[in-house]
């Protein structure tokens, strides 16, 4: 992937990365049973927590999907210990989950089983599926009336 004023061009490169995936067993029925706030509390103190603990072991989260978590080592810098960093933040996730339990089950009354995996293998990073230059937008926070952002 290639940075040029703004826009991330075309391009891709093969080698070999960790990548993590992570979600909330049961989360659609969690969902579906609890009101938005308890669920809304629920995904916050999830993906904060874990993304704390991914970053703090040097990943990179590439994004998140409801309540799945998807995150790489060694890119976007190369890490000589992608597969070390990656292992130790699987435990301390686990580790981390368990400690919140006695929150998440007193702000939302149901503590769901978290799934982890970890895939090291050969891939391809870049910007896939689309031609056209992808131009990135930042939010600055909430509009005021009357300013353009």
């Amino acid at each position: 992937m290639r940075w040029n004023d703004g826009v991330v061009e075309a391009s891709g490169r093969g080698s070999t990365r960790d990548l993590l995936f992570s979600d909330l067993a049961g989360f659609t029925s969690i969902s579906e049973q609890f009101d938005p706030e308890k669920v809304a509390t629920l995904i916050n103190v999830h993906l904060s927590a874990m993304t704390e603990v991914i970053l703090a072991h040097s990943g990179t989260v590439e994004k998140f999907v409801d309540d799945g978590i998807m995150a790489m080592w060694g890119a976007p810098v190369d890490d000589a210990k992608q597969s070390e960093n990656s292992v130790k933040a699987v435990i301390e996730m686990q580790n981390r989950w368990e400690a919140l339990r006695p929150q998440i089950m007193a702000e939302v009354g149901s503590f769901p089983r978290m799934r982890v995996g970890i895939n090291c293998g050969n891939c391809i990073l870049g910007k896939h599926g689309r031609q056209q230059p992808l131009r990135l937008h930042r939010h600055w926070g909430p509009r005021e009336p009357g300013l353009a952002h």
